[in-house]
C-alpha cells in the first residue's frame, strides 16, 4: 500500500511538469491515438479497426499498458505501442487526436495539453453518468468541491472536444453530464454496435480476420443449441448479489437440458463474487460463465435472448434482428438507493417483462413473450437515429474535415 501512495505520488511530481509541456510540442495533423479503459475492446477498439480502412493516409496508434495487447494488435498488421515507453510518450505528445471510451486515462492525460479530443463513451447510459451522478461512491470522484479528487484524478474534469452519441435525446444528456454544448455531440452511433446488424456469414469473417480462433469455436458451439440466454448483469459493489438474485443452479441446469438450451453468464470484468464458485458453474452442461476479456460484440448475433438489469446493454442489444429481451431487476429498490441514481424512468426507457425472482426466470425459458416488442421498437427509434450507421465512416470523416 505505501509502495502504490509513494508511485502515485511520483507520478503527480512528474506528470504535471509533463502535461504543462504537452501544451507546447507541435501535433502532427495526421497523427491519432486510440486507447480503452478495457485492454483492446469496446467502441475505441472497433473505431481503431475500421478506421484504417478510411483513413489511409493516417498514422494510427493503439496506444496501451497491456504487452499482450501490443502484440496482437502488431499481429493484425497495426501499429501499437506501451504508453510507458519513450516510444509511446513520443507518440502521444506528438499526435493531433485522442480517441477514448472513457477518460483521457485511457490513453494517457499527462500528454494531452493541445491536442483534439474524441470521447466515445462506453455505453448508452440508463444510470447516471460523469457529472450527471448525484448519489452513491462515484458521486465524490466527480465533485469539484473535492481538491483531493481533482488532484489525484485531473483527467476526470478535461472537458472532451467532441462527444460521439446515438441520438437527439443522448446529446441532450450527454452535453450535460460532460458539460459540454450539444453542438459538440456527434450523433454517429457507437463503433462497436456496427457489427450488431451484419449477417453472420459477415461476422464470422470479421471474427476469423480479426479474434482469437477461440472466439470462432465458442460461436460454432453455440449453434449446437436450440436457444441461446445470456445473462448481462450490470456492475455492483455487493459481492454476493448471484445469491441475491436466487439463482439455483442444478434447478436451472435441468430445465435448459430439457430443450437443449444454453445459460451463458457474462459478468462485467470488476464483478467480485462471495461464496460462488464460478468454476463450479461451468461444471453444469447447459450453463456456462463467459472469460469477462472476451468481447462480448462479435457474439451477441448469435445468441437468442439476453436477460439483464440496468445495463446498457440493453439498448445495444436493440440492434440485433429479431431477439428477446427480458429484465431482471431482483434488487431494484437497493440499487437504486446505493449504488446509482437512474438518468431516465426505468420503466419507461427500458420496457420489457419483469422478472421479479428466480421462478419468473425459470418461467420465462418455457415461453416467449413478444407482448413488448412494440414498446421496444420505440425505445430503439428514440435512442438511435438514422444516421447512426457506419459510426466510424462517418467520425473518420469529421476528422478529415477538422
Amino acid at each position: 500500500m505505501i509502495t502504490k501512495i509513494f508511485t502515485k505520488f511520483f507520478n503527480l511530481f512528474l506528470g504535471y511538469p509533463l502535461y504543462l509541456f504537452s501544451f507546447f510540442i507541435p501535433r502532427n495533423q495526421k497523427k491519432i491515438v486510440v486507447g480503452s479503459h478495457t485492454p483492446f475492446n469496446d467502441n475505441s477498439k472497433y473505431f481503431f479497426l475500421f478506421s484504417h480502412k478510411y483513413l489511409n493516409d493516417y498514422k494510427i496508434i493503439w496506444l496501451t499498458n497491456d504487452t499482450n495487447v501490443v502484440k496482437i494488435v502488431n499481429n493484425l498488421g497495426m501499429e501499437s505501442c506501451k504508453v510507458r515507453t519513450l516510444k509511446g510518450i513520443f507518440h502521444a505528445l506528438t499526435a493531433k487526436y485522442y480517441i477514448y471510451s472513457f477518460h483521457l486515462h485511457d490513453i494517457n492525460f499527462w500528454t494531452s495539453g493541445g491536442s483534439t479530443k474524441f470521447n466515445l463513451w462506453h455505453g448508452i447510459p440508463l444510470k447516471d453518468i460523469a457529472f450527471a451522478i448525484k448519489s452513491g461512491p462515484s458521486a465524490k470522484l466527480y465533485d469539484e468541491q473535492i481538491l483531493f479528487s481533482r488532484l489525484m484524478r485531473p483527467h476526470i474534469f478535461v472537458r472532451p472536444n467532441y462527444m460521439v452519441t446515438t441520438s437527439k435525446l443522448m446529446s441532450s444528456y450527454f452535453s450535460k453530464a460532460f458539460r459540454i454544448q450539444k453542438k459538440q455531440c456527434l450523433e454517429f452511433g457507437m463503433p462497436r454496435c456496427e457489427i450488431l446488424s451484419w449477417d453472420n456469414d459477415k461476422i464470422i469473417k470479421f471474427v476469423d480476420t480479426y479474434e482469437s480462433s477461440k472466439m470462432l469455436t465458442f460461436i460454432h458451439q453455440l449453434e449446437k443449441y436450440k436457444k441461446v440466454f445470456i445473462y448481462m448483469p450490470t456492475w455492483r459493489e455487493e459481492v454476493d448479489f448471484l445469491n441475491n438474485a436466487g439463482f439455483n443452479f442444478e434447478v436451472l441446469n435441468e430445465r435448459l437440458k430439457k430443450d437443449n438450451m444454453l445459460f451463458l453468464f457474462k459478468l462485467h470484468p470488476f464483478t467480485k463474487l462471495k461464496n460462488i464458485n464460478l468454476n463450479e458453474i461451468n461444471t453444469y452442461s447447459n450453463l456456462l460463465v463467459m472469460d469477462t476479456e472476451m468481447d462480448i460484440y462479435p457474439i451477441l448475433p448469435f445468441t437468442d435472448c439476453l436477460i439483464t438489469d440496468y445495463s446498457s446493454i440493453y439498448y445495444d442489444y436493440l440492434l440485433c434482428k429479431e431477439k428477446e429481451i427480458y429484465l431482471y431487476p431482483f434488487d431494484y429498490d437497493h440499487y437504486v438507493s446505493n449504488n446509482r441514481d437512474l438518468a431516465f424512468d426505468y420503466k419507461t426507457h427500458m420496457p420489457g417483462l419483469h422478472l421479479k425472482n428466480f421462478d419468473d426466470l425459470l418461467n420465462v425459458l418455457k415461453y416467449s413473450d413478444h407482448k413488448f416488442l412494440e414498446d421496444q421498437k420505440k425505445i430503439k427509434e428514440e435512442y438511435f437515429s438514422e444516421n447512426s450507421q457506419n459510426s466510424v465512416k462517418q467520425l473518420c470523416k469529421f476528422i478529415e474535415g477538422i
